[in-house]
């Protein structure tokens, strides 16, 4: 019997490891080495967690860690009277620096270091009116009553907040998924956009498509749109994305029933047009090509409205980000309507403005001569002529080259080399590569 559990276990790619240790801290440490030794993401994490227990010949006792360097405490603490002292850290850090310290300054660095993130942490929650308050929904602490024993007034848990390790485990999920969203967008307020498709691609990264689909003039179509820092792109991650939806929503019908579509929307296709792939797989989903099939004008117009939509989503989750800060309106609708679709109705009023410099798209005719992207913070794209003019408060005279009929002639353009200047964008190195660039083409 008992050989056949442990070949079972060994079949798995499993060792069992057997220790000895104090009858009275037995149950203690089988419970830590069962959560430490647990083939699990959070297995993975303790053990991570633990890897100085390696590389250390004392316990760690505390750690401040900075960008670049990190304070280390060491165990045990030393006495004398009323005196006491770690008998000792380091500080290390750039790859280059170790220095052991002597109890004294480990005694002193601690302390600045406790300090420091204590007024950081003291001013973190009263800014946010933190003070003397509980905020748990994830039950991460077993006992919240041994972390705040001093309060003065009972705390009533929050009926969401997990109980058992599985409610534990599925929340921790949603926590990851809730990060994915956030992370896209530099930690702010998700949009509330129920076209955004989120999904975990090569290597495990975050990505993210708009998803649409439907049946459009008899034909049922689902199509994935790309978005900018999207991270794996629908294109490479077809096979997966086709067998996910089909899944989920279509599981009785055949893939070769429906039209899947890869589609490049304006503002990040290099030829500045929304562009629709047709995709096709050779057997289940294998082996995908892509051709140039038109799909029904019902889901065109579907898509374009929901690229629409996202930016809108985009502008609203911004607003909710920061509230009670300078915003305005840069176009009025009724000038907006002759830019056609380009959106872009609210940004901060004092935002920085991103530029970057470059060429226009290889196989245009323009190839080689200069180029502006400008941009600014949170996913707004400033490709069109008509829409940089909008921004020539933010640049004052320095702007000049945006309020012009057409963006860039020449390298040797006066308005260039003084936008660019302002801007501290690199001209001449990109002059000396892009024209050498094209004359390799040429």
């Amino acid at each position: 019997m008992f050989d056949n559990w442990r070949e079972k276990f060994r079949r798995l790619g499993m060792r069992q490891v057997t220790t000895w240790v104090p009858k009275d801290q037995a149950e203690q440490l089988q419970y830590a080495f069962t959560q430490i030794g647990a083939v699990s993401f959070k297995g993975k994490c303790l053990r991570a967690a633990l890897d100085w227990v390696l590389t250390r010949r004392r316990p760690l006792d505390a750690a401040y860690k900075g960008s670049w360097f990190k304070l280390e405490i060491d165990q045990p603490t030393l006495w004398l009277g009323n005196l006491k002292a770690p008998i000792g850290g380091r500080v290390h850090g750039d790859g280059k620096t170790l220095i052991e310290l002597d109890p004294y300054e480990a005694k002193h660095l601690e302390k600045t270091c406790q300090e420091a993130v204590n007024s950081v942490l003291a001013a973190w929650l009263d800014e946010k009116g933190l003070k003397d308050q509980i905020r748990d929904t994830t039950g991460v602490v077993a006992d919240v009553n041994a972390l705040t024993r001093f309060r003065d007034k009972p705390w009533t848990p929050d009926p969401a907040t997990p109980k058992t390790e599985k409610e534990f485990e599925e929340h921790e999920v949603l926590v990851q998924q809730d990060f994915q969203r956030r992370a896209f967008y530099g930690g702010a307020f998700p949009p509330d956009d129920p076209s955004m498709h989120l999904y975990f691609g090569f290597w495990n990264s975050p990505s993210r498509c708009r998803l649409v689909h439907g049946t459009f003039e008899g034909t049922l179509c689902v199509g994935f749109i790309h978005v900018r820092y999207g991270g794996t792109s629908p294109t490479n991650y077809i096979e997966n994305l086709a067998q996910e939806i089909r899944q989920k929503f279509y599981p009785k019908t055949s893939p070769a029933a429906i039209a899947w579509y890869d589609i490049w929307p304006e503002d990040n296709s290099l030829t500045h047009q929304l562009r629709f792939n047709r995709v096709t797989f050779a057997e289940g989903f294998s082996r995908p090509s892509w051709g140039g099939e038109q799909p029904p004008e019902t889901f065109v117009e579907q898509v374009k409205q929901t690229i629409e939509a996202g930016k809108t989503a985009e502008a609203i989750a911004h607003l909710k980000a920061n509230p009670g800060k300078p915003w305005k309106l840069l176009l009025d609708p009724s000038v907006r309507q002759s830019y056609g679709d380009f959106h872009a109705d609210i940004v901060e009023a004092n935002v920085s403005v991103i530029a970057c410099l470059g060429s226009w798209p290889r196989g245009s005719n323009d190839f080689g001569l200069p180029y502006l992207f400008i941009s600014l913070p949170g996913g707004y794209d400033f490709r069109h002529k008509e829409s940089c003019e909008a921004l020539l408060e933010h640049w004052g005279d320095d702007a000049k080259i945006l309020a012009r009929g057409s963006l860039i002639d020449s390298w040797d353009d006066p308005d260039l080399i003084r936008f660019c200047k302002r801007a501290k964008l690199p001209l001449d190195e990109a002059r000396l590569y892009y024209t050498a660039q094209a004359k390799k083409e040429d």
